[in-house]
């Protein structure tokens, strides 16, 4: 695998993060709040809504 990351594929789709947030941030309602270097630690649904804890 020289040159070649672990989990590189020819299906990879590499982003920026700025275009990431970009296109997230168009498509998204203004209440949701973006984060990022957070981990989850429980997605709850409830069929109309999905609560989620971050660590």
């Amino acid at each position: 695998m020289v040159g070649q990351e672990i989990n590189e594929s020819p299906e990879d789709i590499e982003l920026p993060r700025e275009d990431l947030m970009t296109i997230l941030r168009q498509a998204l309602p203004e209440e949701v709040d973006l984060r990022f270097a957070e981990s989850i630690v429980a997605l709850v649904d409830d069929g109309s809504r999905v609560a989620v804890t971050f660590a």
